[in-house]
C-alpha cells in the first residue's frame, strides 16, 4: 500500500507527519512525504529512508487579497508539480498535516481519485485545512472542541506524540545535560524556530533570580546562535547551572529534566506537555493566526495544568514572580501536575488511530 504524506515545514507539521511515516513504514507501507522546503524546519530530522518531494506554494492573505494574485502563480506551480508527483507514485491514499504548501498536492490527489484524510494539530483549524476538508473523506482532530469545525467529517485522533517522549528517565537526563539534582529545572523554548521575545524575557528573569543560583538551573533552546552566546554567558554571571543551546535534536529528555517548562503554546508542545506531564507557563504567539496558541494554551490552562502568561514589556518581571513562587512552594508544581490526571484519553495510541484511519480509507 503507498501512502502519500504532505506537510509544511515547521515543526508543528512536520512532526507529527513524520511519525505517522514511521507508523506505517513499520506496519510496511510504502511512504512518500511531500515537504515543503522550509529554513526554519528543525535541523537534521528528516529521515533517510523514506522518499520526500518537495512542495511548491503560497500562503492566502485574507487582510490583503492583492498578494494573492503573485501566490496564486506559485500555488498553479505547486499544483502542476504536485499532479506529477501524484501520477508517479501513484498513492493509494494522502495524509495532509496542515502548512499551505500541502494544498496544491492534496487536491491534485483528490482530482485523480486518491481518498485524502486530513490531520489537524491545533485547537483552531488552519486555513489549509479548512481547504483542504472540503474534499477530504476526513478530518482528524487534536482537540475535541475542533470537531465543531468539522461536523460530518471530523474524528478525534489526538496529536502525534514521538514514543520517546512517554518515557521517562530523570537522572540520565540531568546528567547529559551537565545539570544536578535538587534543583528546581526550567525548561525554556520558543518552539523549533526559538523566539526572540522569550529569549529577552529570560535575560531580564535571569539578572533578577541571582540570589536563587543554588536552588534554580535551566534548560534553555534560543533557536538562533546570537541569544545563545549571550544567554549562556548571562546565566553564567548570575551564576546558574544551564545548558544552553540553539537547538536540541533530542527534547525528551529535556523534559524528562524539568520541572516546569515555560514555552509558546503551539499544538506540538501542549501535546508533548500532555505526554510528558510537566506543569507549564506557556506564552502564545501573540500573531498566530486565529490565535490559535492561545485556545491550545487554555485547554491546559482549564485543567489547572499551565498558567498563561500574555507577551508583553513586562513578561520577564511576570516570569520572574512566577519562578520564586514555584521554589518557595513546590507543592505548586506538584497541584498542576495533577492537573493532568481529568485527561481520559492518552496520545500514546494517537499514532496507531491515525494509521488504522488512513489504511482504512485507502484505495481497495
Amino acid at each position: 500500500m503507498r501512502i502519500l504524506i504532505a506537510s509544511g515545514g515547521t515543526g508543528g507539521h512536520l512532526y507529527p507527519a513524520l511519525v505517522l511515516a514511521r507508523k506505517l513504514k513499520g506496519r510496511g507501507c510504502e511512504v512518500l512525504l511531500a515537504l515543503r522546503a522550509n529554513e526554519t524546519a528543525p535541523r537534521g530530522i528528516l529521515p533517510e529512508d523514506i522518499p520526500k518531494a518537495v512542495l511548491e506554494g503560497a500562503p492566502l492573505y485574507r487582510s490583503a487579497p492583492l498578494k494573492n494574485v503573485a501566490g496564486a502563480f506559485s500555488n498553479l506551480k505547486g499544483f502542476m508539480k504536485g499532479f506529477g508527483v501524484v501520477r508517479r507514485f501513484r498513492p493509494d491514499a494522502a495524509v495532509g498535516f496542515g502548512g499551505y504548501a500541502s494544498v496544491p498536492i492534496l487536491l491534485a490527489c483528490a482530482l485523480q481519485g486518491v481518498p485524502v484524510l486530513v490531520h489537524e494539530q491545533n485547537a483552531v483549524a488552519g486555513l489549509a485545512n479548512r481547504i483542504c476538508s472540503v474534499f477530504a473523506r476526513r478530518v482528524a482532530v487534536s482537540f475535541d472542541e475542533t470537531l465543531r469545525d468539522f461536523p460530518e467529517k471530523g474524528v478525534w485522533v489526538g496529536n502525534l506524540v514521538r514514543e520517546e517522549f512517554f518515557r521517562e528517565d530523570r537522572p540520565s537526563a540531568l546528567k547529559a545535560l551537565g545539570l544536578t539534582e535538587g534543583k528546581l529545572t526550567v525548561l525554556i523554548f520558543g518552539g523549533s524556530a526559538g523566539a526572540r521575545g522569550i529569549n529577552r524575557a529570560a535575560w531580564e528573569c535571569a539578572g533578577s533570580l541571582k540570589g536563587l543560583s543554588g536552588r534554580l538551573q535551566f534548560i534553555h533552546q534560543t533557536g538562533n546562535a546570537d541569544d545563545t552566546l549571550s544567554l549562556k554567558q548571562r546565566y553564567l554571571d548570575m551564576g546558574f547551572a544551564a545548558a544552553v543551546r540553539e537547538y536540541f535534536h533530542e527534547m525528551a529528555p529535556c523534559y524528562s529534566a524539568a520541572d516546569i517548562v515555560v514555552s509558546r503554546a503551539g499544538a506540538g508542545t501542549v501535546s508533548e506537555l500532555m505526554a510528558t506531564q510537566r506543569p507549564a507557563l506557556l506564552i502564545p504567539y501573540p500573531s498566530a493566526a486565529g490565535d490559535h496558541q492561545a485556545r491550545n494554551a487554555e485547554t491546559l490552562s482549564k485543567l489547572g495544568a499551565a498558567r498563561i502568561l500574555t507577551e508583553s514589556q513586562d513578561l520577564g518581571k511576570r516570569m520572574e514572580a512566577a519562578l520564586r513562587e514555584f521554589v518557595s512552594s513546590p507543592e505548586i508544581l506538584k497541584k498542576m501536575k495533577e492537573g493532568y490526571r481529568q485527561i481520559s484519553r492518552s496520545l500514546r495510541e494517537s499514532p496507531g488511530k491515525m494509521a488504522d484511519l488512513a489504511v482504512s480509507l485507502a484505495k481497495p
